[in-house]
């Protein structure tokens, strides 16, 4: 099961991790959900969530829209959890949603205030396979679904030259962060014997069923709800390159964009991205939690 897991890890990082140059409670309800936090219970994972029925059966994989307000309510900063392949009506909601607020932070490492109109846009490997995984899964892709030329986005991310230098500094790459995903996975407990049946099963069936798409979707969500799996060994003992500083550079934009007198912003980022963000507007900008709504990304049924 271990290299399951680092193939998971690497389709996990591309879909939620970068843009780089060129479980819920059974019969919980998968509409948009909205739900006061002001004691702080949140759930162990606050940014993604699988959606089940009485049955537990899959119904939907969600992403969550996680808003932090001042203490003095003067100020309020949501984190949207970005997956970077979705339904269509995914991308329409966020969209919608997007232009409620005075500025929208965004991800991708480039120069000149980087802003893609199509898919083509997002070039080289990552942006390959994204594309390849959305066509498999019968999916949209985020690059030509959101709309980066509204005039509230605000580029948020590296330079290719501050990510060139902050890979060079840290030592990072993707070779560092796949071998830290091999090391995590092999200090693990040992999953079941059923489990390795259970996955066998699903490569089956994603051979020879006719709804492959579903299938793939259901193979990959379980792992894709589980951020830590992910972010523990991508990040090390010291961070990396690729999620902490570039959001150490999206929190510099944000205290710019806070400083100019906007006051109602997003934050749109991978979801890998968001626990260390939540962490950093807690502790930086004295901020906590208010509310969190729930989207509906891919349907499972």
């Amino acid at each position: 099961m271990l290299m399951k897991k680092i193939i998971i890890f690497v389709f996990f990082l591309f879909l939620t991790g970068t843009y780089l140059p060129g479980k819920a409670a059974a019969g919980q309800s998968s509409e948009a959900a909205q739900a006061d936090t002001g004691s702080l219970n949140l759930p162990k994972n606050p940014f993604t969530r699988i959606v089940r029925d009485s049955a537990d059966e899959m119904l939907s994989f969600d992403t969550s829209l996680l808003t932090f307000a001042s203490e003095d309510g003067q100020y309020r900063v949501t984190l949207a959890a970005a997956i970077h392949i979705g339904d269509t009506g995914y991308y329409q909601e966020l969209n919608r949603r997007f232009q409620e607020y005075d500025a929208v932070l965004y991800e991708m490492v480039g120069d000149n205030d980087p802003r893609p109109s199509s898919e083509r846009e997002s070039g080289g490997f990552i942006g390959w396979v994204q594309r390849l995984s959305a066509v498999a899964m019968k999916l949209d892709f985020q690059i030509g679904s959101i709309n980066y030329h509204a005039e509230n986005f605000v580029h948020a991310d590296m330079t290719t030259a501050e990510f060139a230098a902050g890979m060079k500094k840290r030592g990072d790459g993707f070779v560092v962060w796949f071998l830290r995903a091999m090391g995590y996975e092999m200090v693990q407990p040992v999953e079941s014997f059923s489990k390795e049946l259970e996955f066998n099963g699903d490569l089956l069936k994603l051979i020879f069923l006719p709804n492959r798409s579903r299938t793939l979707r259901r193979m990959s969500v379980e792992n894709l709800a589980e951020l830590d799996s992910t972010i523990i060994p991508t990040e090390g003992k010291h961070g990396s390159t690729l999620i902490t500083d570039r959001n150490d550079k999206a929190l510099q934009i944000l205290r710019r964009e806070l400083d100019s007198g906007k006051s109602n912003l997003a934050i749109f980022y991978g979801a890998a991205h968001l626990p260390d963000f939540a962490k950093k507007l807690e502790k930086d900008f004295g901020m906590k939690p208010e509310k969190i709504e729930w989207l509906p990304c891919w349907k499972l049924d």
